[in-house]
């Protein structure tokens, strides 16, 4: 329930001072995200590559608290800026931005939505970096633009 999710969520912010943060999954969603932040700031046009990215936060992981883990940060945007720098994160971003706009003019409303969904649940996982995240989405995107503009998608004569 929201209550009991709610509830996890206060025990894990109270735990992450703590340095026991690595046990609680919130926590180390967080802590991705902010040691991806560093990553970024230390190559902020470039990145450190996507392909290298998993091992830079494994080593900052390491740097700063002293722990071993491996894990992207848990949001596609700052994944992005980490690992591909502004210019990367200005590609990505222009043709996401096309997409959007191209379905948001000839689609039916809900593609808009469901792909507004999908640029939303980057901001705490990266669903695009994903297999099944990625298929889904160009999947919708597809059947955004083959439907786009029909009156009734069954009816196709």
């Amino acid at each position: 329930t929201i209550r009991e999710k709610w509830a996890y969520f206060l025990e894990d912010f109270r735990n992450y001072e703590s340095h026991s943060w690595w046990f609680y999954s919130d926590a180390v969603r967080w802590k991705s995200n902010l040691v991806g932040w560093e990553v970024f700031k230390s190559s902020p046009w470039w990145g450190v590559g996507l392909g290298d990215l998993i091992d830079e936060m494994h080593l900052q992981f390491f740097l700063m608290d002293n722990i071993r883990i491996r894990e992207y940060p848990h949001n596609l945007w700052i994944t992005f800026l980490a690992g591909s720098g502004l210019v990367g994160f200005g590609l990505l971003n222009v043709a996401l931005g096309k997409i959007f706009i191209s379905i948001l003019k000839h689609g039916r409303l809900v593609y808009p939505i469901i792909v507004f969904i999908y640029f939303v649940s980057c901001l705490v996982e990266t669903t695009l970096l994903t297999s099944l995240g990625s298929i889904s989405f160009v999947m919708i995107s597809l059947l955004a633009s083959t439907y786009a503009g029909d009156e009734d998608p069954y009816n196709r004569e």
